[in-house]
């Protein structure tokens, strides 16, 4: 099954904006000082301190936002210097996909899949207005599995 370009993308942004919405959800769990169900359950098998143990999965979940962001900066650069993206282009996109992200992670996961369309959507109009028309040659591509994108 062939998948178009632009859903490609739209997915990969779902996917970065899922995993973080998925650890912001552990992480307000925390804030009622109830802890989410994988951090209690090896707080209590390995006779640990639940908030050492969420900050582990915190440290983590920072360490991978922080190497996604990485990548994808590397990417947009690689783009500018082939000429498929401007600076002004890169930055602005920066800027898009993090208020993306942003907005998605105040909605629980069911309201980000059922907003699915309404992403691809809007990224592909705001790629267009701003004269981006190869979305799929500057994004990384998605990752494979169902927590991370489409398997293609």
């Amino acid at each position: 099954m062939k998948y178009s370009k632009t859903l490609i993308v739209a997915s990969a942004v779902t996917g970065a904006i899922g995993i973080a919405g998925i650890s912001t959800t552990a992480m307000a769990a925390t804030s009622s000082s109830d802890y989410p169900p994988i951090v209690q359950k090896l707080a209590d098998k390995f006779h640990l301190n639940p908030t050492d143990v969420q900050q582990v999965f915190k440290d983590e979940q920072a360490t991978h936002d922080k190497d996604r962001q990485q990548k994808l900066e590397d990417k947009l650069t690689a783009a500018v210097k082939n000429g498929k993206l401007t600076e002004d282009q890169k930055t602005k996109l920066l800027a898009k996909l993090d208020s993306l992200k942003s907005e998605f992670k105040t909605e629980n996961h069911q309201d980000r899949m059922a907003n699915h369309q309404k992403l691809h959507d809007e990224l592909e109009a705001w790629a267009k207005d701003n004269g981006i028309t190869n979305l799929d040659d500057v994004l990384p591509t998605p990752p494979a599995g169902p927590h991370g994108g489409m398997m293609r």
